[in-house]
């Protein structure tokens, strides 16, 4: 049993063709993540989606939202499509304000994000399940230093048994090593 928070930076700029290509990458990274339920009322895999700007972050998906992460008595095929769907048109993707997608800065605050993973797990409070946490970022944050001095002084991320990093910029390669526990395996670059 698995809970995986998911955060999207959805700060940088890009054209709308660019931010549907990785809302789409990462809904089908979820799909991969969410099997159908194991007909015992409880899903092996639950999801939280966050999004992440410049300044706000915003919860897509929680970990305890129905229909997604709930056994609503069928095989979780249909819930499964409509994550898909949900994330695949989110990420601020909308071809009428490319102009301001491209204006975009490109510093995602991730301080926040993962202040609001935790506050996820925090809620539910589920001791049995597996945390985890995967970041799909395309920029690097400007608080680099706080955001490990947070990692490293937080005892709740010894509850996390991994954090993943999918980096979209391949000169990130290295970036927030210390959320890894400096294991470069964990961090995914795009080439």
């Amino acid at each position: 049993l698995m809970d995986i928070v998911i955060i999207v930076d959805t700060s940088s700029a890009m054209t709308f063709s660019q931010c549907k290509r990785q809302q789409e990458h990462v809904s089908e990274a979820m799909v991969m993540l969410k099997p159908v339920n194991n007909n015992k009322n409880v899903p092996n895999v639950r999801l939280a989606v966050l999004e992440m700007g410049e300044e706000d972050i915003y919860l897509r998906v929680d970990l305890n939202q129905l229909p997604y992460n709930r056994d609503t008595g069928n095989d979780g095929h249909r819930e499964i499509i409509e994550l898909f769907d949900l994330i695949s048109q989110s990420g601020g993707c909308d071809l009428e304000k490319e102009s301001e997608m491209l204006a975009r800065e490109g510093n995602p605050n991730l301080y926040d994000a993962l202040e609001c993973a935790m506050n996820q797990f925090d809620f539910v409070n589920d001791t049995e399940r597996k945390k985890y946490i995967i970041i799909f970022e395309s920029e690097r944050s400007h608080s680099t230093q706080s955001i490990c001095n947070y990692y490293r002084n937080n005892d709740e991320f010894d509850h996390v048994e991994d954090i993943i990093m999918y980096n979209q910029n391949p000169k990130m390669q290295n970036y927030l090593r210390c959320l890894v526990d400096n294991d470069t395996s964990k961090i995914l670059t795009n080439p």
